[in-house]
């Protein structure tokens, strides 16, 4: 298993248009920091070629340490979970495939 601590910056462009006053990451900035980090973490030998599943179980909000889980399933197959605390925020599984050289 691989953790990594990922945090959205209270100035992410994504931030002022959801929501105003009550800013919430959306759904796209998680998932692209989330295939960032396991693209990064597989050394360029390895990229996302898909994501079969994920479930938003819970909002992200800026600033908030979000715990990163990857759990290897298979080759080329990992589940990811993201908490913060207790707190399950989303959860799913990671397609991947050997990197052209």
């Amino acid at each position: 298993m691989m953790s990594e601590i990922l945090n959205v910056h209270p100035t992410h462009p994504a931030l002022p248009g959801h929501f105003p006053s009550n800013p919430l990451v959306p759904g796209v900035v998680l998932l692209t920091m989330i295939i960032e980090t396991v693209e990064r973490l597989h050394v360029e030998k390895m990229r996302v070629s898909g994501m079969p599943t994920v479930k938003f179980l819970a909002p992200a909000r800026p600033d908030m340490e979000i715990m990163l889980s990857l759990i290897p399933i298979s080759t080329g197959l990992l589940k990811f979970e993201c908490r913060t605390g207790e707190i399950l925020i989303a959860t799913g599984s990671i397609e991947m495939v050997v990197s052209p050289p």
